[in-house]
């Protein structure tokens, strides 16, 4: 697939999604998200179209699912038992995630907000370290260089609480994070409860 019909493609989702219309969306393929997977995915990606620096910028979600899960932290060993509760605490929902991502999973179907559209994470991967595919794809989008978000699959750790992974890339090739998503479920669904920074680049 060349980059301008990926642009094409890129393109067309994000002014199907403006115009609300859902229908056309590509069908899942590969492994299934479970409902309350794909609604925790779903609460996150709320919260991030939300952000207001973010007013217009075009925010593309990579599909499938990203199964890389940052190292464990260690706290030091003159860190008050709060931080060290806390790091241990993050490490237990970080193996409950390398769990839950041995296999990718297909994001397509999740309900996105307005603004937001899916990319394939291969052609992501294939354009990021172009320059001249970089300016094409960003003069297609209206000229303002999208924000790229790559999520986990979730990891549904209680009844009422899960966890996932979300990668934000505020520059095409460099600038982003890597955060932890914390989530809370009660009788209005999934939503997000924090976000805790582990990787800066």
């Amino acid at each position: 697939m060349t980059i301008r019909a990926s642009l094409q493609i890129a393109l067309g989702f994000v002014l199907l999604l403006g115009s609300g219309c859902s229908s056309l969306r590509q069908p899942t393929k590969g492994p299934q998200l479970s409902p309350d997977e794909r609604a925790a995915i779903a609460a996150i990606l709320r919260v991030e179209a939300r952000h207001l620096e973010r007013p217009d910028r075009p925010i593309l979600v990579l599909t499938p699912t990203d199964p890389s899960i940052p190292d464990d932290s260690t706290p030091g060993d003159d860190s008050p038992i709060e931080i060290a509760n806390e790091v241990r605490e993050q490490n237990a929902a970080l193996a409950a995630l390398r769990r839950s991502n041995d296999e990718v999973f297909d994001l397509h179907g999740i309900p996105l907000p307005r603004g937001v559209a899916f990319y394939p994470r291969e052609e992501f991967e294939r354009q990021r370290n172009s320059e001249a595919g970089f300016r094409e794809f960003v003069h297609g989008l209206g000229g303002t260089e999208p924000l790229v978000l790559s999520i986990s699959r979730p990891a549904i750790l209680s009844s009422d609480s899960g966890a996932a992974i979300l990668s934000v890339n505020a520059t095409w090739s460099g600038c982003g994070g890597v955060n932890l998503q914390r989530l809370h479920h009660s009788r209005l669904g999934w939503v997000q409860t924090d976000s805790r920074g582990l990787v800066i680049w």
